[in-house]
């Protein structure tokens, strides 16, 4: 005489057998479950049939405060709960190809070569092919994404990003591994990928490349049956924390501005839904510091269009997302700046004329700034050492508590091998916050010194959001720098 109850308990247990059989293979253990959820699209359905039941029978209230929110967290969330991001350095692709190319008799894998192998069926790896160790644990991760995808659905771990991408090439060649563990088709019709491909652009000199490399991707027949896979969609990320390493805050900052412009002019002109994944932590040297709604305003105008991705990290997760009313606030937050960035635009406010003179004045700032930081950071070892021996880098290279090394796996001790994080790191245990303002401080007192140049900084600071929350930013680190305790490390130790 309940035909709810009964429907649900029968989900229930529906559920618990899905439960049992995820549980089992992970455990490695085979087994059937007859009565478990293929996918969260079988459960959603069944969600659907009660909540069609509920409001046939007036319960519509019961449906829209019980039913439509555990609903939509279905939809969102699926059974996989997080959706997960691989990433690997483009390097490692590389070397991974060269070797199966190499064990099969194949030559190299590149140009025409790898495109051909992406268009075919025909397997590289077999199961008693010997492999180098890195050729096989890039291998059995394409294989954990898949086993991922069969287990908990595509959008568990869809997500696939290359580091220190350079070339077009990059991107197909994780395709083609893809391939092999069942991801990806490209000669199928329709093509068949469960995955996007994420090109990750994080020097000064890769932001000035990208949009030439997305240029070549879109232009390229065998990339163009990956996007048709995916439905026309691609994610790029830009890295704020390496750029900010390599050019210092003001020039890396301004060419991260340059290039989403740039990127969404190709993929407008390509016809590609485009999605930028903004890799940002929580420090100002980091692309960090500001408050969400300033930071996504900040933003060129029409490059998110509604769709924004940004890393959270770890330092700051708790402040955003600790307390469940805080975290509210902080979609809120991202909510609203998306929808300000999406219908806003400060150039309706200003002359054509003179958003082309504060460009202009951003392009003289950046350089002489990137001449500064360059000048003191990679062309005079002095800095550096300094670096080494006052602050606990060393210390923190062996607290194993971060992600990765401090240092990139075989590169030299030196600014080129040293990894953002424990960059930025350093400087602030000794107060100094060095790469939050180093080459700024030059830059603007040298425009700023006549009267011309001090009316059109504050003229951009009233106007242009961007400048606006980047020099409150770099304001915030100054006011956190302590030059006493600074100076008291570099005295007693440097």
């Amino acid at each position: 005489d309940e035909p709810l109850r009964l429907k649900l308990t029968f989900m229930t247990a529906r559920i618990a057998a899905t439960r049992r059989l995820v549980a089992a293979r992970d455990a490695g253990v085979p087994t059937t479950e007859p009565a478990a959820y293929a996918n969260a699209e079988a459960f959603e359905r069944d969600l659907l049939v009660v909540r069609e039941y509920l409001v046939s029978v007036g319960a519509a209230e019961a449906s829209r405060t019980a039913l439509d929110p555990f609903l939509a967290g279905v939809r969102a969330l699926g059974f996989h709960g997080f959706m997960m991001d691989l990433r690997d350095h483009a390097d490692s692709h590389r070397a991974a190809l060269d070797d199966v190319a190499a064990r099969l008799g194949l030559g190299e894998m590149h140009g025409e070569a790898l495109r051909r192998e992406l268009t075919g069926r025909r397997p590289l790896v077999a199961a008693h092919l010997p492999l180098d160790d890195g050729t096989r644990r890039v291998l059995d991760t394409m294989h954990a994404m898949r086993q991922v995808q069969d287990e908990m659905g595509a959008d568990a771990a869809r997500t696939y990003i290359v580091s220190m991408t350079t070339s077009p090439e990059d991107l197909l060649r994780v395709l083609l591994l893809a391939r092999e563990a069942g991801l990806v088709d490209l000669a199928a019709d329709p093509p068949v990928s469960r995955l996007d491909v994420v090109p990750l652009f994080e020097t000064l000199d890769d932001l000035h490349h990208a949009p030439g490399i997305m240029r070549g991707l879109f232009e390229d027949p065998v990339y163009a049956r990956q996007l048709a896979a995916r439905g026309g969609r691609q994610e790029v990320m830009i890295g704020y924390s390496d750029s900010g390493k390599d050019a210092g805050i003001l020039a890396s900052s301004w060419g991260l501005y340059q290039v989403q412009e740039s990127l969404t002019a190709v993929a407008d002109e390509a016809g590609v839904t485009l999605t930028l994944f903004h890799g940002r932590g929580g420090s100002v040297g980091r692309g960090g510091g500001s408050p969400v709604h300033r930071a996504l305003a900040a933003l060129p105008p029409a490059t998110a269009r509604g769709r924004v991705k940004i890393t959270e990290q770890g330092e700051i997760i708790s402040q955003q997302f600790g307390l469940l009313p805080v975290a509210e606030r902080s979609f809120e937050v991202t909510l609203a700046g998306v929808l300000l960035q999406q219908f806003t635009d400060w150039r309706t406010a200003v002359d054509p004329s003179e958003v082309t003179r504060f460009r202009d004045a951003m392009d003289a700032l950046a350089e002489r700034a990137l001449q500064v930081y360059r000048a003191l950071v990679h062309e005079d070892p002095a800095l550096f050492a300094l670096f080494e021996r006052v602050t606990p880098i060393a210390e923190l290279a062996d607290a194993r508590f971060g992600s990765r090394p401090a240092y990139r796996p075989g590169a030299a001790r030196g600014i080129g091998g040293i990894r953002a994080i424990p960059w930025q790191f350093g400087w602030t245990q000794i107060r100094l916050m060095l790469p939050g303002w180093l080459g700024v401080g030059t830059a603007l007192s040298e425009m700023s010194a006549t009267p011309e140049g001090a009316a059109l900084l504050r003229r951009m600071a009233q106007a242009w959001p961007f400048f606006d929350d980047l020099l409150a930013k770099i304001e915030m680190v100054c006011a956190k720098a302590d030059l006493e305790v600074a100076r008291a490390y570099a005295t007693r130790l440097g």
